[in-house]
């Protein structure tokens, strides 16, 4: 700020806090015209500071009695007569007020109270705004140096346990923060390729084994007597294991898939493809949906057709005959022998229509037809 707010010497107490607070205030407002504030790394500079005062249990537990108590002090040097009711006056506002302040999954964005946590922390905002910028600069540089991980698509929810998950925190930790499941925080961790800290047993470390060797979920839990939720568990939180079985079962599926339907070919021989489809569908619908061009290079061979020798063309020639001599001597009875035509004589056998271009075939028939139609021309072309 290039202007400063003059105080006359005598204000003390509560007023000269307020005062001071009024200074970081308009140096905050000065500067955020132009700057967006990050809150993931504003809880990073909380938890560095907090750290530096002793006021962290590891890396990442507050010790939330004591910064309660500690800043419950503080807020007090404001209401010394207890005109300022919006600030909490014990140790259980307090710590409300704290959670909305520390706690990513219940963080408010209110201003003031980052503002006055702020002043509380670090005294000024220079002091303040140096840790915010020299944190942007190492972030900067981790990223840099760290290994390049796939694009994450997580919003909402997800983004956030993404997020504390790539600062470190542990999964127990980001559940708690942001009220979900462990399991959860794993699975998304895992979605987007983060591994996470998960405790590898025997029995853990041989379900994976089996599950990428293509085994069944309903297989590897009866092999190793869990339940199927547990493998399905096991297969969303570890890192592209879910790709991995999913590659591996179909890769095995097919092998099994092939081979029992060149067992069925070489059990049934005589067998077409439709007959083998009926001995095993299962094989033929997954074979013919996910491996066609093999089913189509291995299909049962093609029997030759012999419709024609199964026919017995004199013997449907003689029936024919006796029809059509039937149907002539009622023809001629009804309509005369010089009103009979072809189209008539094949209404009354329909069998005619039927074997026309297989007349060569039926001789007695073709004489037959030949005669009775010639000789009715023969008449109605008389002088």
């Amino acid at each position: 700020m290039d202007e400063s707010i003059p105080i006359e010497n005598d204000l003390t107490g509560a007023v000269a806090n307020w005062v001071d607070f009024g200074h970081l205030v308009l140096e905050a407002a000065h500067k955020l015209q132009a700057v967006h504030i990050d809150y993931d790394r504003l809880h990073r500079i909380y938890i560095q500071a907090l750290y530096e005062l002793g006021l962290m249990k590891g890396n990442h537990s507050f010790r939330i009695c004591e910064i309660a108590k500690q800043y419950l002090d503080f807020l007090d040097r404001f209401n010394t007569h207890g005109k300022f009711g919006s600030l909490p006056s014990t140790a259980t506002d307090c710590g409300h007020h704290l959670s909305s302040v520390l706690y990513p999954g219940h963080v408010s964005r209110h201003p003031l109270r980052h503002l006055l946590f702020i002043h509380w922390l670090f005294g000024d905002w220079p002091s303040f705004w140096s840790a915010y910028d020299a944190d942007r600069t190492q972030s900067s540089a981790r990223q840099s140096a760290a290994k390049p991980r796939r694009q994450s698509h997580a919003t909402g929810a997800n983004a956030l346990v993404i997020d504390l998950v790539t600062q470190g925190r542990s999964a127990s930790e980001v559940a708690r923060a942001c009220c979900v499941d462990v399991h959860t925080v794993q699975s998304w961790a895992a979605k987007d390729g983060i591994a996470v800290c998960v405790r590898r047993t025997a029995l853990r470390s041989a379900i994976i084994k089996s599950l990428r060797q293509g085994r069944s979920k309903e297989w590897v839990a009866r092999q190793h007597r869990v339940s199927v939720q547990t493998i399905t568990r096991i297969l969303l939180t570890e890192v592209d294991l879910h790709e991995q079985w999913r590659e591996a079962l179909w890769q095995r599926t097919r092998v099994q898939a092939r081979t029992q339907w060149l067992r069925n070919m070489k059990s049934h021989p005589t067998y077409g493809n439709k007959q083998l489809r009926v001995l095993d569908p299962a094989i033929y619908a997954w074979l013919y949906r996910n491996d066609r061009q093999w089913l189509c290079e291995n299909s049962a061979a093609q029997l030759p057709s012999n419709h024609s020798s199964r026919v017995d063309w004199r013997h449907r020639d003689a029936l024919l005959v006796q029809q059509v001599q039937g149907s002539l001597l009622t023809l001629c009875t009804v309509y005369g022998s010089n009103q009979l035509t072809h189209q008539a004589l094949c209404q009354e056998v329909p069998a005619l229509l039927q074997y026309a271009s297989k007349l060569d075939k039926l001789p007695l028939t073709r004489q037959l037809l030949e005669r009775c139609l010639v000789r009715r021309r023969t008449r109605n072309t008389r002088p």
